[in-house]
């Protein structure tokens, strides 16, 4: 992947009708592929008096989010790798499931575990609702290294 590479993944996106996406995650050995595009032109600018290890204010080499179109690229070390998701929050919900809201599991006995007492759970199912999946994107079979 490469920025004109994934700014035309973007603007397909964008194309279908939708919004730009508000953010993008992919793998590390993805993201560390696609930062070597960025690397290349990173400057620094040091301060007189400060110097590369002078603490907070010190110099940093790399980027936690690599803005592509104005869409930040996070790395997630869940994710798979060669693909990118882009996603727009806008239109992404967590809503609870009418079937497990805040269910109890009723308790059940420790004596299997040779311990004297009692457990319960409390569980609750949560649905990831997309309303608008044009908003979204998924790009794959991307190359990435190998960490």
């Amino acid at each position: 992947p490469t920025r004109s590479n994934l700014f035309q993944y973007i603007a397909g996106v964008n194309k279908n009708g939708a919004e730009m996406p508000t953010f993008g995650v992919c793998g590390f050995g993805t993201f560390a592929k696609l930062a070597q595009d960025f690397l290349s032109s990173e400057q620094f600018q040091v301060t007189p008096g400060t110097g590369f290890d002078s603490g907070e204010d010190g110099i940093r080499s790399g980027f936690r989010a690599l803005m592509v179109a104005g869409v930040p690229i996070y790395a997630d070390p869940y994710c798979a790798e060669g693909t990118i998701y882009l996603v727009n929050t806008n239109y992404l919900s967590l809503y609870i499931h009418e079937q497990a809201s805040f269910a109890f599991t009723g308790f059940e006995s420790l004596l299997s575990n040779y311990q004297l007492g009692y457990v319960g759970a409390v569980l609750t199912i949560g649905e990831l609702v997309l309303t608008k999946p044009k908003s979204a994107g998924r790009v794959y079979n991307l190359t990435y290294l190998t960490i």
